[in-house]
């Protein structure tokens, strides 16, 4: 295949590989093997606004399954870093699922994200985890986030991990544990999902001196 995508007078996107796309009674089947030559997340959010992506991405592109039981494993990078996934998605409504691993590799999120009022550097971290919801009022499941060393807005970032669940109309923070050049924070409890459910949180913050 050598496919393209156009929308309106927005940058084109344009994908080559070979696959195979079987209708069945119910929904479309995917078994695709593509190359993103790129992949124009700004274009496509025109039709999708819920795409937090910007900008033109290029790489291998695995998808197989249905919508409601979808293997995507892909690895791309723009000009704003590196992104890679291996998970299996639910993007059938009414619930929507993610249940793998995204890793970011020095990723600016500003330039990702497009979206200036972020701070600007390299990311490198890691989100791994099985949640469900269509909103962050029942969200279900749980996460585990690992920051790697990076920079952000001018700060070093060393080391940083998190475990998530969520629940009952709760985020609840197992641990939180972040080490940088300007404060190491530790952190543990929960935060209401909705304003029907409330908690707090326990923050302990370790400044150098100035």
């Amino acid at each position: 295949a050598d496919l393209v995508h156009r929308d309106s007078t927005h940058a084109v996107s344009r994908f080559a590989g070979s696959g195979r796309l079987t209708s069945g009674e119910i929904e479309m089947a995917y078994d695709v093997d593509l190359q993103a030559q790129p992949l124009n997340f700004t274009t496509l959010a025109v039709s999708f606004p819920e795409v937090p992506l910007r900008g033109d991405w290029f790489g291998p592109l695995r998808v197989k399954g249905t919508l409601h039981d979808l293997v995507m494993r892909s690895e791309l990078e723009g000009d704003a870093g590196r992104l890679a996934m291996d998970a299996t998605l639910d993007a059938e409504e009414p619930g929507y699922r993610f249940n793998g691993k995204l890793d970011l590799i020095a990723l600016d999120p500003s330039v990702a994200l497009g979206d200036a009022r972020l701070p600007a550097g390299e990311l490198t971290a890691s989100v791994s985890g099985d949640v469900q919801g269509d909103s962050l009022a029942n969200l279900a499941g749980q996460a585990v986030v690992g920051v790697d060393r990076s920079t952000l807005a001018g700060v070093r970032l060393f080391i940083g991990d998190a475990r998530l669940r969520m629940g009952d109309g709760l985020l609840r923070l197992d641990t939180l544990h972040l080490e940088t050049t300007v404060v190491q924070v530790d952190a543990g409890g929960a935060l209401g999902l909705h304003a029907g459910r409330r908690d707090s949180l326990t923050l302990t913050a370790r400044l150098d001196s100035l």
